[in-house]
């Protein structure tokens, strides 16, 4: 034990003066700035563990050290003391100060490159931007912590951070970006051999499972880490991440309509919040306490929670759960008959949620308020909330129905991919080093002499058949990928394009029967125009999904003819007559007469169909969409000419490979997968034909194919 934590804890045991008492012997501006700052470094970590017991004591001792460093000379020691005051503060509930101690540490240890303290405060300061709901801040700082503890090895604290990003983009309903970031967590956990990570990741992939609506598989990863913890808080006495996984279990008990298991799970929780003086977690647990007395219609019971719980977070100036306790508030008082409050404290609930952008809990909200609305006879009101909550839904959709398709069970799937591309880049290598050491060992023996010619053919035949190897694995690695890219974005346009439409159709269903006497002729017509919209875009969806996994599979086979390329074109301009004339687009055709090329029909229709759809989708409302053809050199050039938005060129590259996914919305905010283009350049090249554009943004775009003639 060093001078400075013999003070330390002669602070501790015999009082302040004590310390002082001895402080004034030390001779500190005569240890070396190495020596100094390796006793104040193991002084704080002396000190931390009593910043909850002890804490008028702490922070006479944190400033007692920070003058020590002053004294010292050292600014490097002073930016790990400004760090550790900054822990102080968080644990004390100090936040605005911590902040501050924490911005001090990260100047002072950016002046030497010391990435140890500058990983810590990042993360720390990413922490309270966090709970101040300021996103971007926080990811910022996350982010810089992670490239700050990968210059120092510092596994866990990646880990750890990696965790807190996938948490938050949990939160903001981003499940694909918290998968990859709880992967990633896992992975720098394993580097640091972290036991209690493994139960944390365990715990936020709880979480994903719980917000997707996977209860069941939500409690076995609560179960698995309450059982690491359990015995992680054996060895330390540290309860709060058993605390925690009571908590959600109580949540998912609670979703699954167990309502005394939740309320069982959630009092468990709630003794060891108090015992361990923690705020934070006494108002989550007090949020969920409250959804279950209101389920249980104890609306005066579920109040006084959310009133505990209002305080506590206003003590910790938090923003965050905010939402949550007016949405329940507003939901007990609406059951009260208060309907007039209920809906301002719902109101309230959703400008709390917009303003830390929690997206899933704001498409809750929508549909709260319009349920209440409705119920209050307000039914224009209810019908744009409704509205408001089937557009917010669909964007949602796109990431959970994904997931949901994929299965989470097969969370670790990305990860199995990348091994085997691995182990394919390492055979490759390996191949390449035998490789090379077999053209040195031919070279030394040519020149060894004739006589050992037909060794030396002996091993140009192994040099070939290596090579033969090497690029038969490559070929493999190339292929492995175009599968796995294949298969992920099959998945996607399934989960996004298809059963997104689906889920707004049966959601607009619903609301429609509830809400059919009350509504006006407008209204139902403007409601059936919005299912109608849907459910062609779905079918035609549909029908490019089967073409396409039919010609995947095989089933589907090309039987080209003399095709008459007029009849084609009018076909497929008839076919979005409909949509032209609504946004005031002129179509036009410039086609040789008796033109014919030697296609599939079938094939050659759904180009068409596809092209002239997307130019009419990204064309503004008074353009031209133009299908021009010319015969050259026994082949036929159709070009499918608009004059809208164009392609950034940037993207123009990757618009007919799966793997590369670009979307948008039209210029009337038409839907897009990007399917239909894979589709068109698949078809083309089964034709013998190939495919270009030309684009110039928010001037023209030009699809140009050609097709083989026999004429």
């Amino acid at each position: 034990m060093n001078w400075v934590t013999l003070n330390v804890w002669s602070c501790i045991r015999g009082g302040w003066n004590s310390f002082v008492l001895v402080l004034m012997f030390i001779p500190v501006i005569n240890l070396s700035a190495a020596s100094l700052h390796e006793e104040v470094t193991q002084s704080l970590e002396e000190i931390e563990p009593v910043f909850a017991k002890h804490p008028e004591q702490s922070l006479e001792l944190l400033d007692s050290l920070l003058y020590v460093t002053i004294a010292g000379n050292n600014e490097l020691a002073k930016s790990q003391v400004h760090l550790f005051r900054g822990n102080y503060f968080k644990v004390n509930s100090r936040f605005q100060l911590a902040v501050q101690e924490y911005e001090q540490a990260i100047t002072l240890a950016n002046r030497y490159n010391d990435h140890h303290i500058l990983a810590e405060a990042y993360r720390e300061l990413g922490a309270q931007m966090n709970r101040l709901g300021k996103n971007m801040e926080a990811l910022k700082n996350f982010y810089l912590a992670i490239e700050s503890a990968q210059k120092v090895d510092n596994f866990r604290l990646m880990g750890a951070t990696y965790s807190l990003i996938g948490n938050k983009f949990r939160v903001l309903g981003d499940y694909y970006k918290a998968i990859e970031f709880i992967q990633l967590a896992e992975q720098n956990y394993k580097k640091a051999d972290f036991e209690e990570g493994f139960a944390w990741i365990a715990y936020t992939l709880g979480g994903v499972y719980l917000d997707l609506g996977l209860y069941e598989d939500a409690l076995n990863s609560f179960n698995q880490s309450l059982s690491s913890y359990r015995l992680l808080a054996a060895e330390s006495g540290n309860n709060v991440g058993v605390a925690i996984c009571l908590d959600r279990i109580g949540l998912a008990h609670y979703e699954l309509n167990d309502l005394i298991t939740a309320r069982d799970n959630l009092i468990k929780a709630m003794d060891i919040y108090i015992g361990t003086q923690n705020i934070r977690g006494q108002s989550i647990t007090l949020k969920n306490l409250a959804k279950v007395e209101y389920k249980l219609k104890n609306y005066d019971k579920s109040l006084d929670f959310l009133n505990q719980a209002y305080r506590l977070n206003m003590t910790e100036n938090s923003i965050y759960g905010m939402a949550t306790i007016y949405q329940y508030m507003g939901l007990n008082l609406f059951e009260k008959n208060q309907k007039s409050a209920a809906i301002d404290s719902v109101e309230i609930g959703l400008q709390y949620a917009r303003s830390t952008k929690q997206r899933p809990l704001e498409r809750n909200l929508y549909g709260t308020l319009a349920e209440m609305y409705y119920k209050t006879g307000r039914t224009e009101t209810a019908f744009d909330y409704f509205q408001k909550q089937s557009v917010l839904s669909d964007s949602l959709t796109v990431k959970s129905a994904a997931l949901k398709l994929a299965g989470l069970k097969n969370i670790y799937e990305m990860e199995s991919r990348r091994q085997q591309i691995d182990e394919l880049e390492i055979e490759n290598q390996l191949s390449a080093l035998a490789l090379q050491k077999q053209r040195s060992i031919q070279l030394f023996l040519t020149i060894g002499g004739l006589f050992l010619g037909a060794f030396a053919i002996g091993l140009g035949y192994l040099f070939l058949s290596k090579r033969k190897t090497l690029l038969l694995v490559e070929d493999q690695r190339q292929e492995l990928e175009k599968l796995v890219a294949t298969k992920d974005r099959f998945f996607s346009i399934i989960a996004h394009d298809l059963r997104g439409p689906l889920a707004i159709i049966m959601q607009t269903l619903d609301a429609f029967l509830e809400m059919f006497p009350e509504m006006t002729r407008d209204e139902i017509f403007e409601m059936i125009k919005s299912m109608e919209g849907t459910s062609r875009r779905t079918f035609n969806l549909l029908e490019n999904l089967l073409l396409w996994s039919r010609y995947q599979s095989g089933t589907l086979e090309a039987n080209p003819r003399q095709v008459d390329i007029v009849e084609q074109v009018k076909s497929a301009m008839l076919m979005h007559q409909a949509r032209a004339v609504k946004k005031k687009i002129t179509l036009e055709q410039d086609i040789p007469t008796n033109l014919t090329a030697f296609v599939d029909p079938d094939m050659l229709a759904t180009i068409l169909r596809n092209l002239t759809s997307n130019a009419i989708k990204f064309t503004p409302h008074g353009g031209t969409v133009k299908i021009q053809a010319i015969r050259s050199d026994k082949q036929v050039q159709i070009d499918v000419i608009d004059t809208g938005i164009g392609i950034p060129k940037i993207k123009v590259e990757g618009l007919f490979q799966i793997e590369q996914k670009f979307n948008r919305r039209g210029t009337d905010g038409e839907e897009s997968s990007g399917l239909g283009l894979i589709l068109v350049n698949e078809f083309v090249e089964a034709s013998g034909g190939s495919i270009r554009v030309r684009s110039v943004e928010n001037e023209s775009t030009t699809f140009s194919f050609t097709l083989n003639d026999l004429y």
